[in-house]
């Protein structure tokens, strides 16, 4: 186990122009997902991007490749290729020399030290403008062990991201669980056994009683409505503090209030009714219909699953006034709103609903709970491995597969 010695990364790398090839896809560089082929990410976007260039006017990737953005490598776009590709010729495409396992080189580009020095060497009179040129590059110097270190240290990152991988995909399939089952469950279509009483319509001003007390003890506890959380500090959310904001007629929420923005427009959440949970008490603007639950006869988690499944946000938009489309908004009133309908269950069916939903978020909190507790472990072993602080012992040679030379 030798030492390592700082050497520029042109020890490790050279800039290959080698020309794309026939038949091979396009892939992108994105800032998440490294190297994505083109198809993919058209079909997300629902269209295609064309081009006129011929296949050799592109840039080709191999396997161990390294292709990234020049604009935003500062920032850590990049991507390892696994597979031949051809990228857009604005894409630099390093080609890893035999000294260096491209698997590692991927790992230490994630870095704090790394994005630092990614960010050093690159040029440009504003963060927007900044380009790492492939010439500064190379010139980033780095201490990194020899190749047979390197291998082992991938092999204990690389543990880590299956363990992350797996755990997302698990968030995901309950996060779809849990949406199949608000539709069906929250719309009737399938009921809990035990239940046969039919649903009922009722008036939303029957349910709810409008929120009216304003802020008039300096309260500076601004809440905004996020897609995820729900109503969160606006503080927290955006790092913005409300200092010199006028805020003495804003509305004054207590734990369990709801809040609904009535002005929302395309991309933005549109009814993301949540429970004040986080907060003793919280402020929204006038941009805000606040409200809460009057009467025992239904329950509060419940009416929180039932908001968020979508069916109120329906009747909402039926009853939108047209005349504020032609401004990219759809305005509710207050007296509209407060008129539309609920289709719900009896108590005691709401709250079978509500325990059953709530458990499945229960899961899904314990398992983000976890992959945040992985990507925090991942980031600490990154910081111990890729630095030398910590080395890993060839013991591990004997576990490591025997196709760990692949793309070497």
């Amino acid at each position: 186990m030798s030492d390592p010695q700082t050497k520029k990364l042109s020890h490790y790398f050279t800039h290959s122009k080698r020309k794309g090839k026939p038949g091979l896809p396009l892939a992108s560089v994105t800032m998440h997902n490294g190297l994505v082929p083109r198809a993919d990410l058209e079909r997300d976007k629902e269209r295609k991007t064309k081009t006129s260039l011929a296949a050799d006017d592109h840039s080709l990737v191999e396997p161990g490749d390294i292709a990234y953005n020049m604009m935003r490598m500062w920032q850590g776009a990049f991507g390892l290729a696994n597979a031949a590709v051809n990228v857009s010729p604005a894409y630099v495409v390093m080609r890893a020399k035999p000294a260096l396992d491209p698997r590692f080189a991927a790992q230490w580009l994630k870095s704090d030290r790394a994005l630092y020095l990614l960010w050093a060497y690159s040029y440009g009179l504003t963060d927007d403008r900044l380009r790492l040129y492939p010439k500064e590059f190379l010139q980033i110097p780095v201490a990194w062990p020899d190749v047979t270190e390197q291998r082992r240290i991938v092999a204990v990152l690389e543990a880590w991201d299956d363990a992350i991988t797996s755990c997302e995909k698990l968030v995901t399939l309950k996060e779809k669980l849990q949406s199949a089952l608000r539709d069906k469950l929250l719309k009737g279509t399938i009921r809990l056994p035990g239940f046969t009483h039919d649903w009922r319509w009722i008036v939303f001003s029957d349910a709810f009683d409008r929120v009216r007390q304003k802020n008039e003890k300096g309260n500076t506890n601004v809440l905004t409505i996020s897609a995820q959380k729900g109503l969160v500090s606006q503080f927290d959310y955006f790092n913005k503090s409300v200092s010199g904001e006028d805020v003495r007629g804003y509305t004054l929420l207590q734990r369990g209030d709801f809040a609904y923005n009535k002005s929302y427009s395309d991309g933005y959440p549109m009814g993301a009714l949540k429970p004040l949970a986080r907060y003793d008490q919280g402020i929204v603007s006038s941009l805000y219909i606040c409200f809460r639950l009057k009467r025992q006869e239904h329950n509060h988690s419940f009416m929180g699953h039932y908001f968020d499944a979508g069916a109120f946000n329906e009747e909402l938009a039926g009853i939108a006034q047209e005349g504020a489309r032609n401004h990219g908004l759809l305005n509710v009133s207050v007296v509209e709103f407060f008129e539309t309908g609920l289709f719900v269950p009896s108590r005691t069916e709401q709250e079978a609903i509500a325990k059953v939903l709530d458990d499945v978020s229960g899961e899904i909190a314990a398992e983000q709970e976890r992959l945040g507790l992985l990507r925090h472990q991942k980031r600490g072993l990154m910081q111990k491995l890729l630095t030398g602080e910590w080395r890993v012992p060839e013991s591990i040679d004997t576990l490591l597969p025997g196709n760990s030379e692949v793309m070497a």
